[in-house]
């Protein structure tokens, strides 16, 4: 399942575990996207979607921890 690969494409609210962001990311990266997971969560658990993401076939995985509530 390569339909995705050479895309790009940004996440948000992806650390939360089964939340639709998180849910989304992981749905990218079965589709080999690469992805930017943004969220204000702690590294940890962002770093923790992130894994997932590269297990399931993301072909690049960046993080980016922001706070885009007020922007």
């Amino acid at each position: 399942m390569n339909e995705l690969r050479g895309n790009v494409a940004i996440v948000t609210g992806a650390s939360t575990p089964r939340g639709i962001g998180n849910e989304i990311a992981k749905r990218f990266a079965r589709g080999n996207a690469s992805l930017l997971l943004v969220a204000e969560a702690t590294r940890e658990q962002l770093d923790q979607t992130a894994n997932v993401c590269r297990e399931l076939g993301a072909e690049r995985v960046q993080v980016l921890l922001s706070d885009l509530g007020d922007s």
